[in-house]
């Protein structure tokens, strides 16, 4: 009975020995060991600095690089994803813009561990979540006070200046998470004037108002560019 329950351990032992491997934390980055078994799974984490480290056969390790992060969410299939993961919002005349949004980030070290337990997620899926999530909800507010002229000319980097603050602001609402937002950048390339010619041709009268105005702002913002004074 006992060589059987020790040829058992061993047998044990050696298939994890065969399924585990060493992974290394690279300078830059903070590494989660994950336990993906047990009444803890996906929960029990060990927080793991620069090294060399066993993950066995029911461990994963995510890396979470620690030094400033640029991700630009942008319309071409030819930077980031293969898909549009650019950004659409609203003037204040109803009309459509398009966007590529950029941000500049940092997670801090010391709070990696209170990131993970938060979204319990990989760095890449974060990024994807909840700071997309409310560069979106923010620009579509801040967007839908501001005129298309305005936007598209000298008002742009106001908007985006604007955008910045409030998205950190956003952010730090969460907790201590330890992701420092440095900077929010964009460039408004394609406007969507379908909303404009619906609103002149079959909208109620406060609408035809709006597109009215959109036009002559859009004439002055194109004769200011064309024909500077």
């Amino acid at each position: 009975m006992k060589r059987r329950i020790l040829g058992l351990l061993l047998a044990f032992g050696v298939m994890g020995t065969l399924t585990g491997c060493w992974q290394d934390v690279p300078a830059g980055s903070v590494g989660v060991k994950i336990y993906k078994l047990g009444g803890s799974k996906g929960v029990d984490h060990e927080v793991l600095g620069v090294g060399r480290y066993w993950i066995g056969w029911n461990e994963d390790l995510a890396l979470f690089p620690t030094f400033q992060q640029q991700y630009t969410w942008t319309e071409s299939s030819n930077e980031g994803k293969a898909v549009d993961e650019s950004f659409t919002f609203q003037t204040a005349e109803g009309v459509s813009i398009n966007t590529d949004v950029g941000i500049a980030h940092q997670i801090d070290p010391e709070h990696v561990g209170d990131l993970f337990q938060k979204f319990r997620q990989d760095p890449e899926q974060i990024t994807d979540g909840f700071p997309r999530n409310i560069v979106r909800d923010d620009l579509n507010k801040l967007g839908a006070h501001d005129p298309l002229a305005g936007i598209l000319g000298t008002g742009k980097q106001k908007l985006f200046d604007t955008l910045q603050a409030v998205v950190a602001s956003d952010v730090s609402k969460i907790g201590p998470i330890g992701l420092r937002l440095f900077t929010v950048f964009g460039e408004p390339t394609v406007v969507l004037v379908e909303a404009v010619l619906i609103a002149l041709l079959s909208g109620t009268t406060p609408r035809r108002a709006l597109a009215i105005s959109f036009l002559a702002n859009l004439v002055s913002f194109f004769a200011g560019v064309l024909f500077p004074a």
